[in-house]
């Protein structure tokens, strides 16, 4: 893992850190603790990742930022990239002009353990892959969330990003599309 920055948030110092490949074990053990800790209809919003995908996605521009207090991980978050067979599916969705198709990157998950919920981690995760969206010249920051998955929903709409529709996903399971020009 590669330490990126510390941030403040109400009080309490937390890391940074993003990925190598190597660490795609560890990324999936936590996330297995996050799954597995989720309760009633959370649970029903959330998948485990392909990891072999994630490994190849990793090696290109995708990136998982970790977040640690105190040397324990207590969050992540996903920029993926989608390559040009998934291109199709959020020009779709998200209503992007086809001159953008090389400039849209997914918000494709976060997770904080529910004991650090509410400390605006989210809301720092935002920021911190549009900025990396930014770095990397991109210019659409596009996720889908359950529709009753409120608290998600409320955090993309928080950050600006723009509701444009909703549908069902490759896996039949509704979503609602949401968008933001990333500047």
């Amino acid at each position: 893992m590669k330490y990126i920055t510390k941030v403040r948030l109400k009080n309490k110092i937390f890391k940074i850190y993003k990925l190598d490949v190597i660490d795609i074990p560890f990324f999936k053990d936590f996330y297995s603790i996050i799954i597995d800790n989720l309760k009633g209809i959370e649970k029903e919003f959330s998948s485990h990742y392909n990891y072999k995908l994630l490994k190849k996605d990793i090696e290109g521009k995708s990136v998982v930022y970790m977040v640690y207090y105190k040397e324990k991980p207590i969050a992540y978050s996903l920029v993926y990239i989608p390559n040009n067979k998934n291109i199709s599916y959020w020009l779709d969705n998200c209503k992007i002009n086809k001159v953008d198709k090389t400039k849209i990157a997914e918000l494709a998950g976060a997770g904080v353990i529910s004991e650090f919920r509410g400390h605006g981690i989210q809301s720092y995760l935002f920021k911190l892959r549009e900025k990396y969206l930014k770095k990397i010249k991109f210019k659409w920051g596009v996720s889908s969330v359950h529709p009753k998955n409120i608290y998600s929903y409320n955090n993309l709409i928080k950050n600006n990003y723009e509701l444009v529709g909703s549908g069902k996903d490759k896996n039949n399971h509704d979503r609602l599309y949401l968008k933001k020009e990333v500047k």
